[in-house]
């Protein structure tokens, strides 16, 4: 955790003590260091991505990438904090596909941004059509399920398969 003072969101490190926080039960403090990074990235790549200035090649997120994502996503679904575990998968999919400006989607009470295709919601915004990591998608379902929501989970877990 020392290094972590020097280093506060360096994903090696992060990668490397997960697991020892998850092996000590401590995941309250595993989900707020990886939180912190994932708004340090988002700070530090607003586009969703690093450009490699010596091969032009894109990385997602900085390196805080899908991934990364799922594992803050597992540890919201984890501690219950279901909610938070939602609002990280929109946005960070949302930021990772370079939409992050899009933040009229966090207005939507459903996730309908990720639709794969309309599903007869009248009078209310279309659905987004934007793509999903199946993964996501599971997370996704499996918090809204644990919050109530048990519909809106039935559709994220359907568009899995």
């Amino acid at each position: 955790m020392a290094i972590l003072k020097r280093f506060p969101h360096d994903l090696t490190v992060l990668n490397e003590l997960r697991p020892v926080l998850i092996e000590l039960s401590d995941l309250a403090t595993c989900s707020i260091l990886f939180q912190k990074a994932f708004e340090h990235y988002q700070a530090l790549y607003p586009r969703g991505y690093s450009v490699d200035t010596d091969n032009s090649v894109q990385t997602p997120g900085g390196g805080f990438g899908l991934m990364e994502i799922l594992v803050l996503a597992d540890l919201y679904n984890t501690v219950g904090e279901y909610d938070r575990a939602i609002v990280s998968i929109r946005r960070g999919c949302r930021w990772l596909q370079g939409r992050a400006e899009q933040k009229y989607w966090d207005l939507c009470d459903d996730d309908r941004e990720y639709d794969l295709m309309a599903d007869g919601r009248e009078g209310e915004v279309q659905p987004g059509m934007f793509p999903l990591d199946v993964n996501a998608r599971h997370r996704l379902a499996v918090a809204r399920i644990k919050t109530g929501e048990t519909e809106e989970g039935k559709v994220r877990l359907l568009s899995c398969f």
